[in-house]
């Protein structure tokens, strides 16, 4: 299912289901029941099968020692698939742990919310170094479920909002968990939660490669039968968000949340564009991170940003959309639901950092200690990626004061398109984009259309020019660059969602949608190649030939050899060559199918063409594909001398 199609089933699904939220329930629970049944149904009868004939077949039937094979490779198999599915593991939350005995301020605040929203107590609460708080689950049982809920709170968050809001907050938080939502309810939140952790995992390369083994059946029937799921499941989750802004604002107050809100969103601005951006430009000066980046980020946060920031990013918080890409509403759609209007807290004015905060008074005197302790945290967690930055930063400075330095006009020169790009992608990266910016104009102005410089510039400009950022990006996904077509996609529907553009964000959503299921497409037609494909003239210069028949020339082994194209219908200009190799022989009867097949192993590392290649063999298992490559024009490469 792709973007389009599920947005739609959403947008349908709310239709059907506005003024019907018990029906939509009990739907969720039929189809949560439905998977259970697709992943026991197909398990417990091979456990059954497998024991009977290994029992009992084994026993009363003739042929016992067939029954007992037969028996021994059901039952086996479906231990085997039963253990893979609960060995799914999702990664545990990473935090500062505070107990009771350590934090006995935030915990007397935590009770206190507990008691007022009838919320059972979480398993474990973290601090963490992000501007968030959330509830985590993990499944111990993978898609069998058996979670225990954790409570991860943002220092930064903390340091930034009132008692007040952070008691908003994280009452917020806790009414995920209240009886008030009745334990069915909070089942099915959890459930959507655990779900997609679950399958996301599935989904990596990392396990795919060793379950797809064992579970490539029902891995396809997930992958139908999840999106239909999570839109139901979306459904309810964006109706339980609303109920936990209702239930938290009836305990606390719901001036306190929405003014905590409005914070937040506005504060996520300074964060995006005033402190990560130094941070990166700081780690290609400095190896290793400074030891009070907290305190670095609470100094930015309280820093008054300058008027026209200030309205452009309040601007956005007010305007921003809901829509099918997060379950939380936006900010407007949050506080209206309270009875308030997004108008009112914009004309208040850019929030900033709250003087008093909750990390003062939930942690009173130890506030320092563990802010030590967050950033001691964050330092260790940063510090491998933060030293590959930082020697990827000086190994690009010393490679840029070898490059020839870009001239005041690129267009009156014959500077190379390549050096130019060469430099404002290094220059980038060491120094942030504001400080490529004149290159990459310089590259614009000789090549417009060169879509690598058009992303990067595009870009950056978003929020400062939004009408050249635009004009940019639509250049890029309307190239035929389908490498880069989804990253400018994604940042188009973000701004446009971000500024309230419904319109164009339907348009981009469109064409994103037909972008994926012809990527699709051009997934599956290269995914495969046989006897009855189309296969075309390599179309490749002498120049481009070179590298690869110098390659074949230190082959030994190596007799004839023939490059072609298979003929492509989706993204045809991905080129998909095919090389065949025929090992040399000994006289005119012919040779070894199988020294062909150890040839074209070993010429499979070696092989560099623009586009992707299979190697075959000529003879052997693919000896028809191997012909018609032979037959094509022009395809002789290289010929036993």
């Amino acid at each position: 299912m792709n973007r389009e199609d599920f947005d739609r089933l959403v947008q349908r699904l709310e239709a059907k289901y506005a003024h019907r939220p018990g029906a939509l329930r009990w739907r969720v629970v039929l189809w949560v029941v439905a998977g259970y049944v697709v992943l026991f149904g197909w398990l417990i009868p091979l456990l059954i099968l497998g024991g009977i004939a290994l029992f009992g077949g084994a026993g009363l039937l003739p042929a016992p020692a067939a029954w007992l094979i037969v028996g021994a490779v059901l039952f086996a198999l479906g231990l085997v698939q039963t253990a893979l599915l609960l060995s799914i593991r999702v990664p545990a939350p990473k935090g500062v742990v505070v107990t009771r005995t350590s934090a006995p301020g935030l915990f007397q605040e935590l009770d206190r919310l507990s008691e007022s929203i009838r919320c059972r107590h979480f398993h474990r609460v973290q601090l963490t170094p992000d501007f968030n708080a959330a509830v985590y689950r993990v499944p111990k049982l993978g898609l069998f479920g058996w979670s225990r809920p954790s409570l991860l709170i943002g220092w930064p968050l903390l340091t930034s909002l009132s008692p007040a809001e952070a008691r908003g907050v994280l009452a917020h938080e806790f009414a995920h968990l209240s009886r008030e939502h009745g334990r069915f309810g909070h089942w099915l939140y959890g459930l959507n939660e655990m779900w997609g952790r679950v399958i996301g995992q599935l989904q990596t390369a990392e396990q795919s490669a060793t379950i797809r083994k064992f579970l490539g059946v029902l891995i396809w029937g997930l992958n139908w039968f999840w999106p239909r799921l999570h839109a139901r499941m979306f459904l309810l989750s964006r109706a339980a968000e609303y109920e936990a802004d209702e239930q938290a604002g009836e305990t606390v107050g719901s001036e306190h949340l929405a003014q905590a809100l409005w914070r937040i969103d506005c504060l996520d601005f300074v964060l995006r564009d005033e402190f990560w951006p130094e941070m990166q430009r700081l780690a290609a000066r400095q190896a290793e991170p400074p030891d009070n980046m907290l305190r670095r980020m609470d100094e930015t946060l309280r820093q008054a940003p300058s008027d026209e920031e200030a309205k452009r990013w309040m601007t956005e918080v007010c305007q921003a959309l809901t829509d099918q890409a997060n379950t939380h509403p936006s900010f407007s759609d949050r506080v209206g639901a309270m009875g308030f209007s997004a108008d009112d807290f914009r004309r208040a004015g850019f929030p900033g950092a709250a003087r008093g905060t909750a990390a003062a008074a939930f942690f009173s005197t130890d506030e320092r200690q563990f802010e030590a302790e967050v950033s001691n945290f964050w330092k260790r967690e940063l510090l491998a990626d933060w030293r590959r930055r930082h020697g990827r930063s000086s190994t690009l400075n010393r490679r840029l004061s070898d490059l020839p330095s870009a001239p005041v006009d690129a267009v009156e020169t014959s500077l190379d398109v390549g050096v130019l790009w060469e430099r404002a992608r290094m220059v980038a990266d060491v120094e942030g984009v504001p400080a490529a910016e004149p290159v990459l104009r310089q590259l614009l102005a000789v090549q417009p259309t060169h879509v690598y410089a058009s992303l990067m510039l595009g870009q950056h400009l978003l929020d400062r020019d939004p009408g050249e950022g635009i004009r940019l990006l639509r250049r890029v996904i309307t190239s035929d660059r389908d490498d880069v077509i989804p990253h400018a996609s994604n940042m188009l529907m973000e701004h446009f969602r971000r500024t309230g553009a419904q319109a164009e964000l339907e348009v981009i959503r469109k064409h994103m949608a037909a972008f994926e299921v012809e990527a699709a497409a051009a997934r599956k037609e290269r995914g495969m190649v046989t006897a009855a494909d189309t296969f075309e003239p390599h179309d490749l210069s002498r120049d481009e030939l070179a590298p690869l028949r110098e390659v074949l020339r230190q082959q030994a082994e190596l007799g004839n050899a023939w490059l072609a194209q298979k003929g492509l219908e989706h993204f045809p200009h991905r080129r998909l060559f095919v090389l065949c190799v025929e090992a040399r022989r000994a006289g005119w009867w012919g040779g070894s199918g199988e020294k062909d097949q150890a040839l074209a192993s070993r010429l499979v590392p070696l092989v560099r063409l623009p586009g992707q290649v299979l190697v075959i063999a000529a003879g052997g298992a693919l000896a028809k594909i191997a012909k018609k490559v032979r037959q094509v024009p022009d395809s002789s490469i290289h010929e036993q001398g």
